[in-house]
C-alpha cells in the first residue's frame, strides 16, 4: 500500500470513527445507559486509529477483499468496544451484525461453496458456548459469559479461520482473568480484550494475516 493509499485509508477510516461515536452515543441515550466520556472516547479512538495506520502501512498490495475484511473488523471493533466498555453491552443487532459481515465477506470470490464452512462453524461454536454458559449459570447461579460474549465469539468464527478465531478468543479470555485478578474486579468488558488482542495478532504478525482471516 502506498502512501497516497494509507492517507486516504486513514482519512476514511477516522471519518468512520465519528459516525460510529454517533451511533453508539444515540443507542445509549435511548436505552438509558452510562453515556460515554470524552476521555473514554479519545483513548479508544486514538487506539484504534494506531492500530489501523500499524496495520494497513504493513500491507504492501492487500487484496480487495483483505483490505475491506481489515477495515470493516477495525469499524466493527470499535463500535463494539465503545459498548462494552462504557456499559458491558453487547447489543445483539450490533454483535449479529458482526457475524453476518464476516459470513458475506465469504462471498466476495463469488463462490457460494465457502460459505458453508463458516457456517457450521461458527454456529457449532455458538452451541458449545451457549452450554458452556447455561451449565456454568446453573452451578454458580451466576452468568460470567453474557449472550452477547456469546455471539461476539462466534462471530469471530466467521471472520477468521478456525484455529486463528479459537486462539485469539482464549488469549483474550487469558487477559481479561488476567486483568481482573490484577485490578481485583470480578466484572470486566471481554470486547475491548478481544479487539486489542486480535489487532496486535494483525500488527505483530502482518505476513500471517492471511491465513487468519477467511477472504
Amino acid at each position: 500500500m502506498n502512501k497516497i493509499q494509507l492517507i486516504l485509508t486513514m482519512c476514511v477510516f477516522s471519518t468512520c470513527t465519528w459516525f460510529i461515536e454517533g451511533i453508539v452515543i444515540h443507542f445509549i441515550h435511548v436505552n438509558n445507559g452510562i453515556p460515554l466520556t470524552r476521555n473514554a472516547v479519545r483513548v479508544w479512538r486514538g487506539s484504534f486509529l494506531l492500530f489501523a495506520l500499524l496495520i494497513f502501512s504493513q500491507q504492501v498490495s492487500p487484496s480487495f477483499s483483505l483490505y475491506l475484511s481489515l477495515f470493516l473488523l477495525l469499524c466493527w471493533g470499535y463500535m463494539l468496544t465503545l459498548f462494552d466498555s462504557s456499559n458491558h453491552w453487547l447489543p445483539r443487532e450490533y454483535t449479529l451484525g458482526f457475524w453476518l459481515s464476516g459470513l458475506l465477506l465469504t462471498l466476495l470470490d463469488g463462490n457460494l461453496s465457502q460459505l458453508l464452512h463458516p457456517i457450521i462453524i461458527s454456529l457449532g461454536a455458538c452451541l458449545i458456548l451457549l452450554s458452556i454458559r447455561t451449565i456454568s449459570g446453573y452451578l454458580t447461579k451466576n452468568q460470567a459469559l453474557g449472550l452477547g460474549d456469546v455471539l461476539l465469539v462466534a462471530g469471530y468464527f466467521s471472520w477468521f479461520y478456525w484455529q486463528g478465531a479459537a486462539q485469539l478468543a482464549g488469549a483474550a479470555f487469558l487477559a481479561l482473568a488476567l486483568g481482573g485478578r490484577c485490578l481485583n474486579r470480578h466484572r470486566m468488558p471481554y470486547a475491548p480484550f478481544l479487539f486489542m488482542t486480535t489487532l496486535l495478532a494483525l500488527s505483530a504478525l502482518p505476513n500471517n494475516v492471511h491465513s487468519l482471516l477467511q477472504e
